[in-house]
């Protein structure tokens, strides 16, 4: 099944943490905006969930973090 959310969950971490937990999601597309938005929150990440990432420069910072 695929889940979208609206602009309101994407721009609150928090939501957005909750939002992937309970979504059972094996994928996601985010901006690193929305990666360091989720990371910021506490989300610590899911083996299970493949990650894309696009629309603006993605750092090596970031990128590392993510892959952990």
């Amino acid at each position: 099944a695929r889940v979208v959310v609206n602009r309101e969950v994407v721009a609150d971490g928090g939501q957005s943490t909750a939002a992937l937990a309970t979504s059972s999601a094996t994928v996601m597309q985010g901006t690193p905006a929305t990666w360091r938005l989720l990371t910021s929150a506490g989300w610590i990440g899911n083996q299970q969930l493949k990650i894309l990432c696009g629309g603006e420069a993605l750092s090596r910072e970031l990128a590392s973090q993510l892959l952990e």
